[in-house]
């Protein structure tokens, strides 16, 4: 095909070929610049089903505007020809990256990871699955850059699309490899948890610099049912607990979006980790917690978000002491979350008592925690007010729209995500009773407001997975609910 001319294009190279479609290096006659053209195979051309899928890939990807997507700026469909045009990387893909070099450092493993987090995590905020993540589907420049690439099997989850995708429980959909327990299962109800099981095998790939199964001595059946069954071989590295949460076996239990990851691999420095107070860079030791008045808890400084007149955590609390350096309790037990109830006295816990849940959710906190004298938020932020809530309320247009803009766009209960239109990334933490019984976590985010109700409740503001309101009401001062801070 080298030379022939596909309209206002010259076909210069063969670069290489999938199932279904081959890819060359081509000339921009118009603009005289390289770009890459994928071509589907002349025997799928009249396949009705195969074609419109392609059509889709094309029209998916020419939406994306990511610095680490691969950008499509043409669509050729004409008769037996059907292609699509992009940009043309050069580079390497990170299958062949990792063969050359095998295992790789911590740093590298960041930098890299960090921007397939960014790359898929906005696939995610456009309401598609990618399902097929893998090392081939990344390009990787020689200055580093990734790019996300391959949209061929990407399913859309809005339910409202037209687009939108609807796989029969029996079609395999992904590389057997890099698939998840579910897709092995069912591809039917494929979420974005899917991706971010693909995410962590191509993590431990990157750590260990091999695939995590020998595909020459397992048959398909075998590789499936490891899968499905057996959690990955433990690398013995600092990874390790990122890569088991991220490929749990049950969706659920694995990190709720691309963002949660890129907020702990963020934290994951091996003991040190650089931050910035000021116009000063400060060295923290993973024990180290206060700092100039100031307090990072997993060496975090809390993401902000502008809205309106207004500055907000765009996460959930998750701190241990008070501003003042006094440890805040951590109440486990049911006598001691009792206790401190009855006593009026501050506490916390992870839901269910699982520091996991907090790398999500961040912890819950009785109210006595919010208003101690010492200071529950840290250095320049407080618990918000009733009437700043109200201020936030009435920015997004009232209580009956506010949820739906406040609400993050993954993680909540079935059919409940919000558009996370300003970036609050509000979540659905739950909450632990007077009777210690946790509750509703992934259905309702509690949050508590810095105003009294009477000497036994305490206001808060609720985000519901099913409804588009913010909720007002009051409720015991005992009860461990999510905290969320504004800057003073």
């Amino acid at each position: 095909m080298i030379g022939k001319q596909i309209e206002k294009y010259t076909i210069i190279s063969h670069l290489g070929e999938g199932g279904m479609a081959s890819v060359y290096m081509a000339n921009d006659n118009k603009f005289d610049t390289n770009v890459a053209i994928k071509v589907l195979n002349k025997e799928y051309v009249h396949n009705e089903n195969i074609r419109k899928r392609f059509l889709a890939e094309a029209k998916n990807m020419f939406k994306m505007s990511h610095p680490n997507i691969i950008k499509v700026n043409d669509l050729i469909d004409d008769g037996d020809t059907v292609a699509f045009v992009m940009e043309h990387i050069e580079g390497e893909t990170l299958k062949e990256y990792l063969e050359r070099k095998g295992k790789l450092s911590d740093d590298e493993i960041k930098t890299i990871f960090s921007q397939m987090l960014e790359a898929v995590g906005y696939v995610h905020e456009q309401n598609l699955v990618h399902r097929d993540i893998k090392p081939s589907n990344f390009m990787i420049t020689p200055k580093g850059q990734i790019k996300l690439l391959d949209f061929g099997i990407a399913k859309n989850t809005d339910t409202q699309s037209a687009d939108y995708t609807q796989t029969g429980t029996s079609q395999n959909m992904g590389t057997p490899m890099y698939m998840s327990p579910e897709q092995i299962k069912s591809t039917k109800d494929v979420t974005l948890q899917s991706d971010i099981y693909s995410l962590g095998v191509v993590l431990w790939q990157m750590v260990m610099g091999k695939k995590p199964y020998d595909s020459s001595t397992l048959s398909t059946w075998e590789l499936q049912t490891k899968i499905v069954q057996d959690a990955l071989v433990v690398t013995a590295t600092q990874w390790d607990k990122i890569i088991s949460c991220a490929t749990e076996k049950q969706e659920q239990k694995r990190y709720q979006s691309c963002q949660q990851l890129m907020n702990v691999i963020g934290n994951n420095s091996g003991g040190q980790s650089e931050i910035k107070i000021g116009q000063k860079k400060v060295v923290l030791n993973t024990e180290q917690t206060i700092i100039d008045n100031r307090e990072y808890i997993n060496n975090v400084v809390y993401p902000e978000v502008i809205i309106g007149q207004q500055i907000w955590m765009s996460k959930n609390l998750d701190i241990s002491h008070f501003r003042n350096g006094d440890s805040i309790p951590e109440a486990k037990t049911n006598e001691e979350w009792k206790k401190a109830g009855s006593n009026g006295e501050p506490a916390w816990c992870y839901y269910n008592n699982e520091p996991s849940n907090g790398v999500i959710y961040g912890k819950l906190y009785n109210w006595y925690a919010v208003n101690d004298s010492r200071g529950l938020a840290p250095e320049g932020w407080h618990a918000p007010s009733n009437s700043e809530w109200s201020i936030l309320i009435d920015f997004l247009g009232g209580d009956k729209i506010a949820g739906l803009k406040l609400k993050s766009s993954s993680g909540w209960a079935a059919n409940g995500n919000g558009n996370n239109t300003i970036g609050f990334k509000g979540l659905p933490g739950g909450y632990r009773f007077t009777d210690c019984k946790f509750s509703y976590i992934g259905c309702y985010g509690y949050f508590w407001s810095a105003n009294y109700y009477n000497s036994q409740n305490a206001w808060f503001n609720l985000l519901l997975f099913n409804l588009k309101v913010l909720d007002r009401g009051n409720y015991s001062k005992s009860v461990g609910f999510s905290v969320r801070c504004i800057k003073n």
